[in-house]
């Protein structure tokens, strides 16, 4: 016959196993996506005075297009105020904010004045915003917009698949229309 201290001990360390399973389950379950990456990005630019590369501090205001020339601003405008520039070079963060890199071409207007004129100047062309911020469209992906759990469950939802499946493509053992 086994010893009361011996079952109590059995049952103890049985009890912290399920609790272990559960707190490994939990952290399975409600962990965090991962999603840390925001829609801000760097933009590194080089400023000239004249001729000259600048140096100094400058106001830039910094606005993101659907067109290279014309076009509609898209998303937030970025406005920084006495940014150092040093040898025409220059780093600032931005964030037009969410749907805006979803696929079309952005480009990045940008126009500067020196700290406290009171207007800009637009530098031309705009710049082309190339793949690196459009990362930023990956974690929401068109193929999954609409898929409410995708993210989640890693499945589509039936009413978020569209389209036409070839017959040649379903298995030959597949009973269809009868036949």
């Amino acid at each position: 016959m086994k010893s009361p201290r011996l079952k109590l001990a059995r049952s103890v360390a049985q009890a912290f196993r399920h609790l272990w399973f559960l707190f490994v389950l939990s952290g399975l379950l409600t962990g965090s996506r991962g999603d840390a990456q925001g829609t801000a990005f760097t933009y590194q630019g080089s400023l000239a005075d004249g001729a000259a590369p600048a140096n100094g501090t400058y106001d830039l205001r910094l606005t993101v297009f659907d067109a290279a020339i014309g076009g509609s601003p898209v998303g937030n405008v970025t406005e920084v105020t006495g940014q150092a520039v040093a040898e025409g070079l220059f780093t600032v963060t931005l964030d037009p904010g969410a749907g805006v890199f979803t696929g079309p071409g952005r480009w990045l207007e940008l126009q500067v004045r020196t700290t406290g004129a009171l207007t800009y100047t637009t530098i031309a062309p705009r710049q082309a915003l190339t793949p690196t911020p459009y990362a930023i469209h990956a974690a929401s992906a068109a193929t999954a917009a609409t898929a409410t759990v995708a993210t989640m469950a890693n499945s589509v939802p039936a009413a978020g698949i569209t389209g036409t499946l070839p017959l040649a493509q379903l298995p030959a053992s597949l009973v269809v229309n009868g036949t």
